[in-house]
């Protein structure tokens, strides 16, 4: 896979390291109903283009909230030997917000910023020396600037991305579709993986989302939804062109406030 044609990839794999959907004028971190997000662990499982499973990865991830509703702290565990395991801390000043990462033993890891609007979006945000902008229309993420003069322009119908089009040309485009009888709620694959890295969601779209289109190949997202309407359990399946797949899912527990 080239660098560019994994742009929009990049950008919500950011979980790797690292909701919600469109009432207007959204807070950071806020939750339906007296309700949030207290813990996901996701279960990674890598297959062969000859269907043999590979090394499963388990992660985990634990929110914790500060008294005005928004994440403080992140911690991230896993059983992937060639991770560590983390602290996010999430400081609030104003305008910025201070991602200080450290090693369980205090040790800093990283420490990145995040510059946010009036309305509460993620402008701007500077990781590891790389600075990213953003765009937006009401609620929705309508264009991203990478820190290499790229950028990508988010087309969207009924409050839900249609496409993202790369300044590289067509071949490096992003397609979505989504499952427009669920709205959107924590637990969308978008939600998910903007949490783990930002403790906020930078993709309010309208719906769940489906799947995820790039040149070189398909996430496809189902969700299983408990008689409250909490998303409990999110599978991702990521299919490669050139055979190789692979398996997510994330186990979502809540807490009351």
């Amino acid at each position: 896979m080239n660098k560019a044609s994994l742009r929009f990839s990049i950008l919500i794999a950011l979980s790797v390291f690292v909701l919600f959907g469109c009432k207007k004028n959204h807070p950071l971190n806020t939750y339906p109903a007296n309700s949030r997000l207290l813990n996901v662990t996701r279960e990674s499982t890598k297959y062969s283009p000859l269907s043999i499973a590979g090394g499963v990865v388990n992660e985990n991830y634990r929110f914790v909230y500060d008294n005005l509703g928004r994440v403080s702290q992140i911690f991230y565990s896993t059983n992937d030997i060639s991770k560590s395991n983390t602290i996010s801390n999430l400081i609030y000043k104003g305008d910025t917000i201070l991602d200080r990462i450290t090693f369980v033993n205090n040790v800093l890891s990283e420490q990145d910023t995040f510059i946010t609007d009036l309305h509460g979006h993620i402008t701007k945000t500077y990781i590891q020396g790389s600075v990213t902008s953003y765009q937006y229309y009401g609620d929705l993420l309508t264009r991203v600037d990478y820190n290499d003069g790229t950028f990508e322009n988010f087309t969207s119908y009924n409050g839900n991305f249609t496409a993202a089009k790369s300044s590289l040309g067509t071949v490096h485009d992003t397609r979505f579709t989504y499952f427009t009888d669920k709205p959107n709620r924590a637990g969308d694959y978008f939600h998910l993986v903007s949490m783990f890295r930002y403790g906020y969601n930078l993709f309010q779209n309208q719906s769940l989302v489906s799947t995820i289109t790039i040149p070189t190949g398909t996430t496809t997202v189902n969700y299983v939804i408990d008689g409250d309407s909490k998303v409990t359990k999110t599978t991702a399946n990521v299919v490669d062109t050139s055979g190789y797949y692979h398996t997510d899912i994330y186990d979502l527990q809540y807490e009351k406030y």
